[in-house]
């Protein structure tokens, strides 16, 4: 009875096999990417006073500096995915992280409430093009329980990146500015644009629907963003009235 039992557990065990060295480079790359999109939908939270002290503008300006980088990113996230899948995962990626360098740059030289926010818009833009190509990145090497346990790291970085950003945020904007808060976007993207340099991926333009592609991840990536969204802007406070809503 006992040879039974022990039987019938060793069949119910399920041996998942671990990750080879270009699926763990994927999911290094997919966090990377999409840890930066998240991690700035939080960080600036804490930002906002200081932004405000040295920029002017109020509350007014405070809400929109938060609302651009959401709006953009909420709007064009199932485009970025159809991209994707239409140019290929690797090559949006790489536009995305140099956009998103590029716009962070610029908020962190932001020298008026007006060309802070404009940059901030870009920015949202450039992180749509990162998170449904990402995690189409994942999909795309990964099949099964492979595929199950990549995503739930991937979903478990993002969520620590929404949890750390107002932490991060407000040890930089005590002990060095707030400008540094959007600053320190280069490092991570640094490191993922030369990750993405080394992977070797055959890019597959317009994958095919049964495959799961950047546009069907998309809609995925899109119903976490948009929990995201509504906590990030519990966060930032209340809107103003004179503001509009997403």
């Amino acid at each position: 009875m006992g040879a039974r039992r022990w039987g019938v557990a060793e069949r119910s065990l399920i041996i998942v096999p671990a990750f080879s060295s270009l699926q763990r480079l994927v999911i290094t790359i997919a966090v990377l990417a999409s840890f930066v999109t998240f991690l700035d939908g939080t960080v600036v939270t804490v930002a906002l006073p200081a932004i405000s002290e040295e920029l002017g503008g109020g509350i007014t300006t405070q809400q929109w500096v938060v609302d651009a980088y959401l709006i953009t990113l909420s709007a064009l996230i199932l485009l970025a995915g159809s991209l994707s899948d239409a140019y290929g995962r690797v090559r949006i990626m790489r536009i995305g992280l140099i956009a998103f360098g590029i716009a962070s740059i610029a908020v962190a030289a932001a020298p008026e409430p007006i060309t802070l926010i404009i940059a901030r818009a870009l920015q949202g833009a450039a992180g749509a093009l990162l998170v449904p190509s990402s995690l189409a990145l994942i999909m795309a090497t990964m099949r099964g329980k492979l595929q199950s346990r990549a995503i739930g790291l991937w979903t478990a970085f993002t969520t620590g990146a929404q949890l750390a950003g107002p932490l991060l945020g407000g040890l930089f904007v005590d002990l060095l500015s707030w400008r540094f808060v959007f600053l320190i976007n280069v490092i991570p993207i640094g490191i993922t644009l030369f990750l993405l340099a080394r992977l070797q991926l055959p890019e597959h333009p317009r994958a095919p629907a049964s495959t799961g592609g950047a546009g069907c991840c998309a809609q995925s990536a899109s119903e976490q963003w948009c929990s995201h969204s509504s906590n990030s802007r519990t966060l930032a406070g209340p809107r103003p009235r004179s503001g509009c809503r997403a």
